[in-house]
């Protein structure tokens, strides 16, 4: 869709609740000339937060559809979500937590592969990482079902059966990221209702089931900063290397 059929989109959404081009602005917190611009397609002269308040205020929301040559797009995607994995590996190691990367798995039909499995005595931890968050509910499905894997897979990794599972939705720490989270937050925060603050109280004391969110800084190219830390995952017991290291993915199951 281009800039003059998502303002005409604009202009319909407002007159079929009978607002005045200012009875939108007003609600949408933006001047009145803002909003003219965007029913125009004007959308270079405005900021993506505007255009997004004006269109939410109609009940709608506003999706990036960016397009880069030969792929590119996918690749720079790939290199967030690998950076975005690095970086709590990195903070799950620092705290005490042994972490097996790209862990696939294979039981009874269901099939997929876990971004991070964290152990720690008797508590296991399923991360999933996602550098920009799409589908919400194709996101709860799966991850629900990993969660509920989670057990038997660290049983065949360590021997061990845990006794706790927490769960861990990671997302970069940037805008669009949180606003997202909190557009969904009636969602979200229902079937991920921890944060930072929970999330390293329970890494310390893993004693009851965990979910939540965490937001990660990272080196994506939009602006933010990974936090550097000097230590490592914690090496693999059956390669002797950092698992994020090798560039496979480890098969469970059969």
């Amino acid at each position: 869709m281009h800039d003059q059929q998502a303002g005409r989109l604009l202009r319909e959404y407002r007159r079929r609740r009978r607002w005045r081009q200012l009875d939108l602005a007003e609600r949408a917190g933006l001047s009145q000339s803002t909003e003219s611009a965007a029913e125009l397609g004007r959308f270079d002269t405005l900021t993506l937060g505007a255009i997004r308040r004006l269109f939410r205020t109609c009940d709608a929301s506003v999706d990036l559809n960016i397009r880069g040559r030969g792929g590119e797009t996918d690749c720079l995607l790939d290199e967030v979500h690998a950076d975005l994995v690095r970086a709590i590996g990195e903070y799950l190691s620092a705290r005490g937590w042994t972490c097996w990367f790209e862990v696939t798995y294979s039981h009874f039909g269901e099939r997929g592969w876990l971004d991070v499995v964290a152990v720690r005595g008797d508590a296991v931890l399923v991360v999933e990482v996602k550098s920009e968050l799409t589908s919400i509910e194709a996101t709860l499905r799966k991850l629900d079902e990993k969660t509920r894997l989670a057990g038997q897979i660290a049983f065949e990794r360590t021997g061990r059966r845990p006794l706790v599972v927490g769960r861990l939705l990671v997302l970069p720490d940037t805008t669009s990221a949180r606003d997202r989270v909190h557009r969904y937050a009636a969602i979200l925060d229902r079937s991920f209702p921890g944060r930072a603050l929970a999330l390293r109280a329970w890494l310390r004391n893993p004693a009851s089931p965990f979910a939540g969110i965490h937001f990660v800084r990272n080196t994506d190219g939009g602006g933010t900063t990974r936090r550097r830390t000097t230590q490592r995952c914690r090496m693999r017991p059956d390669s002797g290397r950092p698992a994020a290291s090798t560039g496979r993915a480890d098969r469970i199951g059969t």
